[in-house]
């Protein structure tokens, strides 16, 4: 019994490491999406879009934070997916004051992620 919980000790520490690792591509994917909502000539399908990537990342992220020991990531993460779910929800343009609240949901979380 013992070997096995060092197995499963083991391969958690890895799936961890690779979660931890994933973090800053996750991120980017976070930024990218934002600035694609943000973009003054996007249209309305691709602001569509984009906010589905945010809410799949987020949801990731609230899922996997919790999951590896991460539970400050996984509270701004549900925050940030809760928020552009409402947004998505709204189903209209996304206001100047809709971005604003995206992008510091948005920054609270990379900044939660930049110190793990």
């Amino acid at each position: 019994m013992a070997d096995a919980d060092r197995d499963y000790e083991a391969v958690f520490a890895e799936l961890r490491d690779t979660f931890r690792d994933r973090l800053p591509d996750m991120a980017r994917e976070l930024n990218t999406a934002l600035e694609l909502c943000g973009r003054p000539a996007a249209q309305p399908v691709e602001v569509s879009t984009a906010l589905e990537r945010l809410q799949c990342t987020a949801h990731s992220l609230a899922g996997q934070g919790g999951t590896f020991g991460y539970p400050e990531i996984s509270v701004a993460a549900a925050d940030l997916e809760d928020y552009v779910v409402d947004l998505i929800n709204k189903g209209s343009a996304l206001s100047d004051a809709a971005l604003a609240g995206l992008r510091e949901a948005i920054g609270s979380l990379l900044r939660i992620t930049a110190n793990c």
